[in-house]
């Protein structure tokens, strides 16, 4: 061993005798069994590591709800605020419209243009009701109608069942859908 030092060669040395120690400490049936006890130990320890991080995974998984709900509780939260500053705000400018209608620094004109808006769109609103009301119904009339009276459009079809129902019976003083039929004479 030509340019080694001393320590150099004492460590090269040193590191085969420790593989022969090992070596024989294979084929030792005592430290096999030390070796065995150690891997049951390390087994045992393995399996409680597996389960403490199955118990931190269950933990994290009930946190995760935990912040799920709250987060949902949160949107909850400020779709109400957004609701009630709406609010706030139609109220103010309520307010604010009550306050420029009785303002004396108004004048007549603005007061009177205003007026007549208001009372075209109150217009417009009430025609649009009665067109959805009064909406005409087209039904047509089977071949072998009753005799009794048209069915009119302003009439609904519980209506129209009614007045059928009381022109097939003429029995005096029967009760026909609990109304009493009465003829005058």
């Amino acid at each position: 061993m030509k340019g080694l030092s001393i320590f150099s060669r004492t460590k090269v040395e040193d590191e085969q005798d420790t593989h022969s120690d090992v070596l024989q400490n294979e084929k030792d049936p005592s430290s096999l069994e030390t070796m065995s006890e150690e891997m049951t130990a390390l087994k045992g320890r393995l399996l409680s590591k597996e389960y403490e991080v199955q118990s931190l995974k269950d933990v994290l998984a009930q946190k995760d709800e935990e912040i799920n709900r709250l987060k949902d509780k949160l949107r909850v939260r400020d779709l109400k605020v957004e609701v009630l500053r709406t609010d706030v705000e139609s109220a103010w400018k309520k307010f604010d419209s009550f306050l420029s209608v009785t303002s004396p620094d108004r004048s007549k004109i603005e007061i009177k243009h205003e007026k007549e808006h208001r009372k075209e769109e109150i217009w417009g609103m009430a025609r649009k009701l009665d067109e959805i009301r009064f909406q005409p119904i087209f039904r047509p009339h089977p071949a072998t109608a009753l005799p009794g009276p048209p069915l009119h459009s302003y009439q609904s079809k519980a209506e129209s069942d009614l007045v059928h129902a009381l022109a097939r019976r003429k029995k005096l003083g029967m009760l026909v859908d609990g109304l009493e039929i009465r003829h005058e004479n």
